[in-house]
Parts: C-alpha cells; sequence; structure tokens
C-alpha cells in the first residue's frame, strides 16, 4: 500500500508542477487512476479525518493532500499519459 500511495504522490506532484511526463505506470493504483486524472470524468476524493488531538498531524496531513488534489481540477488536460 505504502509504494503505491508514494507513486499516487509522484503522480499528483507531476501535475502540480506542469511536468511534461506524469509517471502512472509506478504501480498498480496510479495505472488504474490514470483516466480520473487525465481523462474526461469526475473523481471524487474522500478525506477520512479525525477529530481527536492525537490524530491532529495525520488529519492536516489528509487535509493538505486532498486540497492539492482539488487545485489540479482540469489542469491534466493534453498531457503526456505515459
Amino acid at each position: 500500500i505504502n509504494k503505491s500511495l508514494l507513486a499516487l504522490k509522484e503522480c499528483i506532484r507531476a501535475l502540480d508542477q506542469n511536468s511534461k511526463h506524469v509517471p502512472f505506470r509506478g504501480s498498480t493504483l496510479t495505472s488504474v487512476l490514470k483516466d480520473s486524472f487525465i481523462g474526461n470524468c469526475r473523481t471524487v476524493m474522500i478525506a477520512n479525518v479525525s477529530p481527536g488531538t492525537a490524530s491532529c498531524e495525520h488529519t492536516m496531513n489528509t487535509l493538505r493532500y486532498a486540497n492539492r488534489v482539488k487545485q489540479l481540477k482540469g489542469a491534466s488536460k493534453g498531457r503526456d499519459p505515459g
């Protein structure tokens, strides 16, 4: 799971930085989600957060990640899907 999440993070980083190449082949997860990022479709991201103070750091990281993905809306059109 961690390898797939790392590959997903790298894809999101490449999309965010307007990279010419997005490494969707980094994992099965990113290969499956490729159309969600570059295709003509709607994607929903559900962020599971906790109100507890013990989970504050994880909650903030999750919300930052979800916000970064949200900002990619429509930004990936016309990119090399490789």
